[in-house]
Parts: structure tokens; sequence; C-alpha cells
């Protein structure tokens, strides 16, 4: 293996494959989905909000800001005005996650149709059946 300037190998990268892409696809959706599950279970540390607020974050209670409904995203449970019992990385890294697995899904689609199609846009099937 030959090494470049600052002591880094010179690797050869293999082309890029829509399996690896699909991998790094499924990667993304599980860290989102353990990201919200993270997120989801911080909701319900206790039954009594009230009391998980004022006793364990050390919060002021405002019931204006507690009891807002429930919704699925963004997940949200506040104590009062400015505190939240969701962390804040919470909603934005499931988004971020769930935006990388959606560009990697993407991506290993155009690879797939890209191969099949061949570089000049003809069938590859197309190419066989001629020859």
């Amino acid at each position: 293996m030959a090494y470049s300037n600052y002591g880094v190998p010179n690797v050869k990268w293999p082309r890029s494959s829509p399996r690896a892409w699909s991998y790094a696809a499924v990667a993304a959706a599980l860290g989102a989905s353990g990201l919200y599950v993270w997120g989801f279970i911080s909701l319900f540390g206790t039954l009594d909000i009230e009391e998980f607020c004022t006793l364990t974050k050390h919060q002021k209670f405002d019931p204006e800001y507690a009891y807002i409904p429930e919704q699925w995203f963004p997940l949200s449970q506040k104590c009062n005005a400015t505190y939240d019992l969701v962390p804040p990385y919470v909603n934005s890294g499931v988004l971020a996650l769930a935006g990388i697995a959606l560009a990697c899904v993407v991506t290993a689609m155009a690879i797939a149709v890209k191969r099949k199609h061949g570089a000049n846009g003809t069938h590859t099937d197309d190419k066989e059946a001629t020859t």
C-alpha cells in the first residue's frame, strides 16, 4: 500500500454499490428510531408531571404549558415556558438522521438505475439481446 504526503495511505475505494448505501440507510434509520425512543421514554419519567418537574428536575411547574395535548412529532413535554423534559437534541437528531436515511435510499436507487441502464442510458438487457 502506497502512502501519500501526510502518512495517509492511498486506498482505492470500491465503486459505490447500492448495498452499501442501503446499509447506511438502515443504520441511519435505526439511529433515528433509537433516538426517538430515547426522547419518548423521557416523556414518561413518571405519571405525575408536576412532581417530576418540581422534585426531580427542580423546575417551577406551570400547568398552562405542561398540559398541552401530546403529539408524536416533535416530542415535547414542558414543565414551564422555558424547560422541556425532552432533551433538545432529540427532535433535531431524529429529523437529521431520517433525512440522511432518505438521502442514502435515493442514492442507492440512483446507483442501481445507473448500473441497470448503463452510462449511455440504454437498458443492459437490450444490449445483450442485440449482440
